[in-house]
């Protein structure tokens, strides 16, 4: 499978003359239901306002620590109060990271998601999931928050960096419980 791009919506296909890689940018997770697939849907690249409060070397750490590991997946989960400035800091990993960003905004959980971001051809990305505990809450069907923990087990030959926020830490223990899922 190549990656197809026609305007801006980023498909999975089989043709020729495609693209074999991702290129950095920002994209959006999205499924359409006619068609029965998921696809990217490139969107403007995250802005930081000119002052930034705080301390980010934290952000350093994390680069070197994924440089480190390259074909392993790693888990970075930002846990506090709103307006904590997790939000900004999960932004400035992803505008500094030089890598594509995939933003996921909905709880997917079929066999066809899995296939999908777990392709070889996106290569190396950030999935991005903002206020993860409203995207995979107590409601969502147990099998969504399943299919998302197999993705981050790394039984898949990916190197994803996950970019998890989070207002409240009552997310699945699961989560929280591994170093393999969560480093952090």
């Amino acid at each position: 499978m190549k990656i197809a791009r026609n305007n801006d919506i980023y498909t999975l296909s089989d043709a020729d003359d495609l693209m074999t890689t991702l290129e950095k940018g920002t994209y959006m997770i999205k499924y359409d239901p006619i068609k029965g697939q998921y696809y990217l849907k490139k969107k403007e690249s995250f802005k930081l306002p000119s002052k930034l409060y705080g301390n980010f070397d934290v952000v350093e750490r994390w680069k070197k620590a994924h440089k480190a590991n390259p074909g392993k997946n790693m888990g970075i989960l930002l846990a506090g109060l709103k307006g904590s400035g997790k939000t900004i800091t999960a932004e400035k990993m992803c505008i500094e990271s030089d890598l594509p960003v995939i933003i996921q905004t909905e709880a997917y959980e079929d066999a066809e998601y899995i296939d999908f971001i777990t392709n070889k051809c996106w290569g190396r990305f950030i999935l991005f999931i903002d206020e993860f505990e409203k995207i995979y809450n107590e409601r969502s069907n147990n099998s969504a928050v399943n299919s998302f923990l197999r993705v981050m087990d790394g039984g898949f030959d990916t190197d994803i960096l996950f970019l998890l926020t989070v207002n409240e830490l009552n997310i699945s223990p699961y989560m929280t419980n591994r170093l393999g899922r969560i480093k952090y």
